[in-house]
């Protein structure tokens, strides 16, 4: 298999339906992880690969995935050197958007604390190898505004998905079937936080991402499987 992204007519929906539009110094972030639950590697989950969207018009965010999701030959297993298969990867996509500025503040204060502990002999200067990852990692704990949750229901019972979407109603705004279950992506404000708080903390096989609104891609593919759209 060359690539995760295997139905681009489920991702342009899914665009359509759940990407903001981006404002100001906004971003997103994406990123392909191997996970050890899909198939054996050496760790629990590794992350492999990773993407900054400056834009949230349907047809740059095709493109992107497009180059994003090729996977042939690129990506192996970071103790062992063997190559990762398809069958290992999932990539996510954190629907909510990133303040760059306030990415840039955390970066800062993290490079400047990273050269002061190589000065001092502390730590090794072939850290600043990681300087990539470090910026990332800074943009991806920036929440600009956070305008949706993810329901994850860890279980593939139709109906606890039907409850769940009964619960919820008009609220939702799209359901992915995953590799082990549903994630369910909903618009918050405070009557959904009522409503979770009340209604489905009750449920073990749910959990709920507020901060990052991480899901896996549909179309494409999560541990060999295609997520793709659920009617409701």
């Amino acid at each position: 298999m060359d690539t995760l992204l295997v139905n681009e007519d489920i991702l342009r929906e899914f665009c359509k339906c759940c990407i903001p539009e981006l404002e100001g110094d906004e971003v997103l972030v994406a990123m392909i992880a191997a996970r050890k639950k899909y198939c054996e590697i050496s760790r629990s989950q590794e992350m492999v690969g990773k993407m900054i969207l400056k834009r949230s018009d349907v047809d740059y965010v095709i493109r992107k995935m497009r180059k994003f999701c090729y996977i042939s030959g690129c990506y192996v297993d970071y103790k062992t050197g063997y190559g990762l298969s398809h069958r290992c990867m999932v990539v996510y996509l954190d629907l909510i958007p990133k303040s760059v500025i306030d990415a840039v503040g955390k970066f800062n204060k993290e490079v400047h604390d990273w050269l002061h502990n190589v000065i001092r002999g502390g730590l090794d200067n072939s850290v600043f190898r990681k300087i990539d990852g470090k910026l990332f990692s800074a943009i991806a704990r920036s929440a600009s505004r956070r305008w949706c949750c993810v329901v994850d229901i860890d279980s593939e019972d139709i109906n606890i998905l039907d409850k769940v979407a009964g619960i919820l109603g008009d609220y939702i705004v799209w359901i992915s079937k995953t590799r082990g279950g549903y994630h369910v992506i909903v618009r918050y404000n405070k009557e959904v936080g009522r409503i979770i708080y009340n209604d489905l903390r009750k449920y073990d096989c749910i959990e709920i991402f507020r901060k990052q609104a991480m899901t896996p891609v549909p179309g494409t593919l999560q541990g060999g499987i295609l997520v793709k759209k659920v009617e409701w």
